[in-house]
């Protein structure tokens, strides 16, 4: 998650936090036969922004 201060400008790697699912962990695996899922991540508590940006990776 990154709180982009300047829209005009791309974030940086700087600006992103990670941020944990639910259970506390940083990765989930997927089962590759369900086609829809749902995840729940935990935000900072102060979390404050104008503009958010939400990185989401994966790998197949």
């Amino acid at each position: 998650l990154c709180d982009l201060k300047d829209s005009s400008l791309p974030e940086t790697e700087q600006c992103f936090q990670t941020l944990l699912f639910e259970d506390g962990s940083k990765e989930q695996k997927i089962d590759p036969t369900v086609k829809n899922f749902q995840n729940r991540i935990l935000l900072p508590n102060e979390l404050k922004c104008k503009r958010c940006v939400l990185r989401w990776t994966y790998r197949t």
